[in-house]
């Protein structure tokens, strides 16, 4: 890359970049039952997570000047999961109750070394203590089904920073998030609305002080202070014969959106970092159709998305909003001798999706898979993705004092064989919901 100041030249760099993930250790335990006592039913799940993950990574800078720099890290994680869920339902009045816990243990610990001491090491761990009841009713009303519910849920989490309990970065919260939905059948008209509250909770890389080394002009690191995001929802569905159309409408307290801004108040530098904003809105609709013509299954759709967050920043180069457009289609052809024949496509239009506006694009994909034995247990798949080489995660990212351009041509191109068995076809009566499932995502098995 060229580097100015002024316009005028400095210097050209040559990055060479590369990070290497260990192979590393995933352990997963779901034990659950399923049972019923008169009219009582019984559903318990408890899981356990153990993994351990190890990052290291190497940035080589050369110089046209001579200014070269060679830069090493390495970062590890490994977590510990413990959850339990228990949920009972039961027939009262015309209705079924349905009510339950769900209780979960995370212990998480990163780190991070620099052995040339241009991003300080760190060390971090958090514990966090997660319990929720929760309690709905269902009952038909004439033509409608009510649904109503309500979860409590109170979390508590302690922050370490080299083993040193921090009490400014540990949390505890505790929520109330109702629930409600109605719909009705019109002839062949079905309809439903809902409205839903829950939070969504900063991941615990978002949460972590480690910083990253992208370049000698660019880092990027968590942040500790995030708080989490209160979601409502609100959501309209209608659907006749094939065709099918929702409405929705999301309000976000303290949405989480990628920042980049200056380094410690260093202008030659900035850093990607996550920020609450104080609200996001966002409206969606999608109109789709999936008819049947002969052994042709296609699904077509087109969606508009229409994001709403208050201006953050005065950057004269900020380009204008514009909702996205998204179309796409999808082909299924039943062919002779149990072959099935894929052909997909979609296309989107350039928008902002929180502070980062990004570039249309479109893709196409294509498979073909046969199945085989009884009750087609075995299948073969052979698919080609993106087709056309067109996907894109190009973007541009504003502050008051920065422009940043990025041009990410991905090896999107590829083609990938799958073979797939299937057990016990015949008789699947029951398959585990599992505990603890939002505090999963933070124990990937592997990255």
């Amino acid at each position: 890359m060229d580097i100015t100041a002024n316009d005028i030249f400095n210097d050209h760099i040559q990055n060479t970049y590369s990070s290497t993930y260990v192979p590393s250790r995933y352990h997963s335990v779901n034990t659950y039952y399923l049972g019923k006592v008169k009219e009582l039913s019984i559903d318990l799940n408890f899981d356990y997570i153990r993994n351990e993950n190890k990052n290291e990574q190497e940035s080589i800078e050369n110089s046209r000047t001579g200014n070269d720099c060679i830069v090493t890290s390495q970062y590890e994680t490994d977590n510990d999961l413990y959850a339990f869920k228990l949920v009972f339902s039961h027939p009262a009045g015309n209705g079924t109750i349905k009510a339950g816990t769900e209780i979960s243990r995370t212990e998480h610990h990163d780190s991070f070394l620099n052995p040339e001491q241009i991003l300080p090491d760190s060390k971090n761990r958090l514990q966090e203590a997660h319990s929720a009841a929760f309690i709905s009713y269902s009952i038909p009303l004439q033509s409608w089904q009510l649904v109503a519910g309500i979860r409590y849920e109170h979390i508590r989490n302690r922050y370490y920073i080299d083993d040193i309990y921090n009490e400014t970065q540990s949390r505890k919260y505790d929520n109330i998030f109702p629930n409600i939905s109605l719909s009705k059948v019109f002839g062949k008209l079905q309809t439903s609305i809902s409205y839903t509250a829950n939070t969504s909770r900063p991941s615990y890389s978002m949460l972590s002080s480690n910083r990253q080394y992208n370049d000698r002009f660019i880092y990027q690191g968590g942040n500790p202070y995030l708080q989490p995001t209160s979601i409502h929802d609100l959501t309209l569905n209608m659907s006749y014969k094939w065709l099918y159309f929702v409405a929705s409408y999301q309000y976000a307290k303290n949405a989480i959106v990628s920042s980049i801004e200056p380094y410690e108040e260093d202008p030659q530098l900035c850093i990607w970092i996550p920020r609450n904003v104080k609200k996001k809105k966002d409206l969606w609709i999608m109109l789709s159709a999936s008819p049947t013509i002969g052994c042709w299954h296609p699904s077509f759709s087109v969606s508009i998305i229409r994001q709403f967050m208050d201006k953050w920043t005065d950057n004269p180069d900020m380009k204008p909003y514009h909702p996205r457009l998204y179309t796409g289609i999808q082909n299924m052809f039943n062919l002779p001798l149990n072959f099935i024949l894929n052909v997909d496509a979609m296309c989107k239009s350039n928008t902002y999706e929180g502070k980062a506006w990004h570039p249309g694009f479109g893709s196409i994909h294509a498979g073909i898979s046969k199945s085989f034995l009884a009750n087609n247990a075995l299948t073969v798949q052979i698919r080609g993705n993106d087709l056309l080489k067109a996907f894109r995660n190009s973007g541009r990212y504003y502050a008051d004092t920065i422009t940043f351009d990025t041009w990410n041509y991905s090896d999107s191109r590829n083609l990938t064989v799958t073979v797939r068995y299937k057990f016990n076809t015949n008789n699947v009566k029951y398959r585990e919901t599992g505990a603890g499932n939002t505090e999963k995502r933070d124990c990937p098995k592997s990255g």
